[in-house]
């Protein structure tokens, strides 16, 4: 809450502090605090902040994609995911975290890929279970799918990424299937997300 004058100023000590003085260092001082309440600092007020190009440390270097609604395959031929992805520029770098919630059976299992602007790279790892295998690590390399058993109720996978953009702006967007086709539903559920940074 800004400070608030009641009643006219009383000159006292110092006896060059006047009331006009005074006058001004109240107004300053009342400047001062709506500029903080209202980020308007440097002259630049929060919303033209979040219009400004920024430097790479800033936030507005972070991109957040999150699934909105369940979405559903039954072939395993990869395909884009509706929702994540993003949008990079030439020659530059990025960090990546996807968080996977995926229901698929255990005949059709599941797959996975990114897919990339030509001439990118992508490395990384994911924390899901192999293909009939328990849960682990396996490397995430370029746009080499990777495999997950399906249980037929819900898997939850982590995977990141480093990617190095080359000559070619683009975008970077996921890619899953079932791994081997079957009838049933394989769904990547709401609330799968991911996060990117831009590093260079």
């Amino acid at each position: 809450m800004a400070y608030a004058k009641v009643g006219p100023w009383v000159n006292g000590a110092p006896p060059a502090l006047s009331a006009t003085n005074l006058d001004q260092v109240e107004t300053q001082y009342d400047q001062v605090f709506t500029d903080i309440v209202h980020g308007d600092l440097g002259g630049v007020t929060t919303d033209q902040h979040h219009a400004q190009t920024h430097d790479v440390s800033d936030h507005s270097d972070i991109i957040v994609a999150v699934k909105a609604s369940d979405e559903t395959v039954n072939n395993n031929t990869l395909q884009n995911d509706d929702d994540l992805l993003f949008a990079v520029g030439v020659n530059e770098e990025w960090l990546v975290e996807v968080y996977l919630l995926t229901i698929s059976g255990t005949t059709p299992d599941f797959k996975f890929a990114w897919a990339l602007p030509a001439g990118a790279t992508a490395d990384g790892e994911v924390y899901e279970p192999a293909e009939g295998a328990p849960f682990g690590f396996q490397v995430v390399h370029d746009s080499t799918a990777v495999t997950a058993s399906g249980a037929g109720a819900l898997r939850a996978f982590k995977m990141w990424s480093v990617i190095l953009v080359g000559g070619n702006a683009g975008n970077v967007q996921l890619q899953w299937a079932q791994n081997t086709t079957d009838a049933g539903d394989t769904k990547m559920l709401t609330g799968s997300c991911l996060i990117a940074r831009r590093l260079s």
